[in-house]
């Protein structure tokens, strides 16, 4: 036997009512999870996605990634903004606030936003999938 159905063995002769665990549980979504299939998706490194820099891909790759935080995850903006190393909430609202105007915008798609749309769809997915 395993330490788990020893327990269980205890606690069920102690009159205690036990649920077994679920064996195909998945697991709840983290933010580096949501960091690392975005950064493979979009082509950029974790590192550029956390970092200061502000050149467009990993600028847009970090956008993306915060908007599916705040979706995916409950943590607050405050918390969400602290992991990708931001002074404070407001850039996570800026950057969620965008790349939701993009998702939900009925203007003619360019090019770009046609990208970050089938990034996020791709990402949402994915992180759907596995978590």
């Amino acid at each position: 036997m395993n330490p788990i159905d020893d327990a269980i063995n205890l606690l069920t002769s102690e009159g205690y009512t036990v649920i077994p665990p679920e064996k195909n549980i998945k697991r709840t979504i983290m933010i580096k999870d949501i960091i690392e299939i975005t950064a493979k998706n979009c082509k950029v490194s974790s590192v550029d996605m956390i970092s200061h820099r502000r050149e467009k891909d990993p600028t847009t790759a970090r956008h993306i990634a915060i908007y599916l935080c705040s979706e995916l995850t409950y943590l607050s903006l405050t918390r969400i903004a602290f992991y990708f190393d931001r002074r404070d909430h407001t850039t996570a609202i800026h950057a969620r606030d965008k790349i939701r105007q993009i998702i939900n915008s009925e203007q003619p798609d360019n090019m770009k936003n046609s990208r970050i749309r089938k990034a996020v769809e791709k990402v949402n997915a994915i992180c759907r999938e596995r978590f």
